[in-house]
């Protein structure tokens, strides 16, 4: 699918067609790179037939067949009238990238903090900061979609928050080794010219896709690639990636200042990433080197783009993904809440501020509350639409804890159903981390069985939820093609893992599991069961089998599926 592309037909302003050409392929100042194609854009903009010197109205029939293509791929609208709905696509396209790039100065500032100061402050005015870019984000959508659903505020932001793994592949997120001078400016510099490349081919790519969706043929295809007829945006990210290229090299690359000397600072050894590219679904390649790990950040900064580019597109999504996505975003919180109450009312009874057992009333109630108003949240974002038909769930409740009694014909069954499960099972990954609720008067032995709950319950188990849910929202959202969880995903749980594991070993290398506890076994729980715990190691082995397989099962009964 491609669209028409004409000619300009303004060249005198920029010297002719050759020169406007040359002129891109010799500037190395990015600014003025982006300069020139906006005064292309504003040049042709006053030449458009019907444009009085702005965007036209009128919707180019390519540009029109892709939206079709997006709502096909997604069962039809949830804005019947067609006109709506552009109007609706352009304005999430035009505000997912500029909210994209608003949270992108925020994060890559927030990161290069924390490398010359462990405890930089900026994690509270990080979260105002993306807070009030989402709130603007909402609100321009709100005045363009007239029928604008949860879930099509939930894909604008998860297209922006793309920002987030900008930063997160090309900063590793790992300290430093050795956090010296070098290693500093190393990070800095390939996070910085990164989070560039990415602000500007973010720019970029939303002036021309703007341009493809008021009619102009002369940009095109709508989409992550949407270029000019002589390929100005693509020069432009071009000259980006040579300059990111070049600052890996020079601050990272030696004495030489240049890829492959003997001096040249390690990946992994020197600044801590990961042996394989984290950038997404389609940068996974080995990182051995500066070179590697520079062609790493251009792929993860360029996919992040075309992400958000792809889940603005999708804008406004169907009304049964709308409600998916609604219900896998409310009940993954209702069940991180939960476990997050459940476990604090375990380690308060370790330190005796509290009196077993668990959950006490004051517990109960508030995962009552929180139950409540999730039920209220799905009955409105889901109203009309039939669980098994329309959503694709299973004509059964999962038989856990009694719920599989429960009559799911209805969406009020299918709520209830989601409840129930929800509530069973947190409180089997609870049960399963402190299998005795009391008082612990040996300090240091509260401090470990405190740690077992924190990072294999309130860390890895809560962590995990949330980035399947990611994941799949942003399949539901149309910018993830394959299935979940991904490379990315899969990284960053691993990630949890391992740190959960490594401080719970830190707490509780002292004591033996029986002196915790714990039987000799693994508890019967999904293939878990029956692994010796007699050793601190074999302890962690059942931990996370328990918590991995339940939390898939917690994630499972959110996305319906074969």
């Amino acid at each position: 699918m491609s669209l028409t592309r004409g000619v300009y037909g303004c060249e005198e302003e920029l010297g002719g067609g050759e020169m406007a050409l040359s002129e891109f392929t010799r500037v190395s100042d990015s600014s003025l790179l982006v300069d020139l194609l906006g005064r292309r854009q504003r040049c042709h903009a006053g030449t458009c037939k019907g444009s009085e010197g702005g965007f036209m109205r009128e919707i180019h029939p390519g540009f029109t067949r892709f939206v079709i293509s997006i709502v096909f791929l997604f069962g039809g609208s949830s804005v019947t009238n067609a006109e709506t709905a552009s109007d609706c696509t352009r304005a999430a396209m035009s505000s997912v990238l500029k909210a994209f790039n608003g949270q992108l100065k925020v994060d890559s500032k927030c990161a290069m903090a924390t490398l010359s100061d462990a405890d930089p402050g900026c994690v509270d005015s990080w979260s105002d900061a993306v807070t009030k870019v989402e709130t603007k984000l909402d609100v321009v959508l709100g005045s363009a979609c007239t029928q604008l659903t949860t879930g099509d505020v939930l894909c604008a932001n998860t297209a922006s928050r793309q920002a987030y793994d900008v930063v997160r592949a090309s900063f590793s997120g790992a300290p430093l080794p050795e956090p010296d001078d070098a290693r500093r400016k190393c990070r800095r510099a390939i996070t910085s010219a990164a989070a560039k490349l990415a602000k500007t081919t973010a720019d970029a790519r939303r002036k021309c896709n703007e341009r493809a969706a008021a009619g102009d043929s002369a940009y095109g295809p709508a989409g992550p690639s949407c270029d000019d007829a002589i390929g100005s945006v693509r020069l432009v990210v071009d000259s980006l990636e040579e300059k990111l290229r070049s600052a890996v090299a020079r601050r990272c690359g030696g004495s030489d200042h240049a890829f492959g000397g003997g001096d040249d600072l390690d990946p992994q050894d020197d600044l801590g990433f990961a042996e394989t590219c984290q950038g997404g679904p389609d940068c996974t390649a080995a990182v051995p080197g500066l070179a590697e790990l520079a062609e790493c950040a251009v792929c993860g900064a360029e996919q992040d783009v075309a992400q958000a580019t792809l889940g603005a597109l999708a804008i406004p999504i169907a009304t049964d993904a709308a409600c998916l996505a609604a219900i896998d975003y409310d009940y993954t919180r209702l069940a991180r809440d939960t476990l997050n109450r459940r476990i604090g009312c375990e380690v308060d009874v370790i330190h005796g501020r509290t009196n077993a057992p668990c959950p006490d009333d004051a517990t109960s109630t508030d995962i009552a509350d929180r139950e409540s108003t999730t039920a209220a949240k799905i009955t409105t974002s889901c109203a009309g639409l039939d669980p098994q038909d329309d959503l694709g769930f299973a004509g059964a409740c999962a038989d856990v804890a009694g719920c599989g009694s429960i009559d799911v014909a209805d969406l009020a069954g299918e709520i209830e159903c989601l409840r129930c499960v929800t509530a069973a099972q947190t409180q089997r990954i609870a049960s399963s981390l402190f299998p005795v609720t009391a008082t612990d008067p040996n300090a240091t032995r509260a401090s470990c069985r405190d740690a077992m709950g924190d990072e294999f319950g309130r860390g890895y188990s809560r962590y995990k939820l949330r980035t399947l849910e990611r994941c799949d929202r942003e399949r539901v959202c149309g910018q993830l093609a394959g299935a979940c969880p991904d490379q990315a995903a899969t990284s960053v749980i691993e990630e949890a893992r391992a740190r959960a594991a490594e401080n719970v070993t830190w707490e509780c290398e002292t004591f033996d599991p029986q002196d915790l506890g714990f039987g000799p076994t693994c508890p019967d729980v999904f293939a878990c069961g029956g692994q010796e715990t007699d050793t601190l190691g074999g302890l962690l082995t059942c931990l996370t089998c328990i918590a991995a397989s339940t939390t898939d099962a917690i994630h499972g009964a959110y996305v319906p599926g074969p």
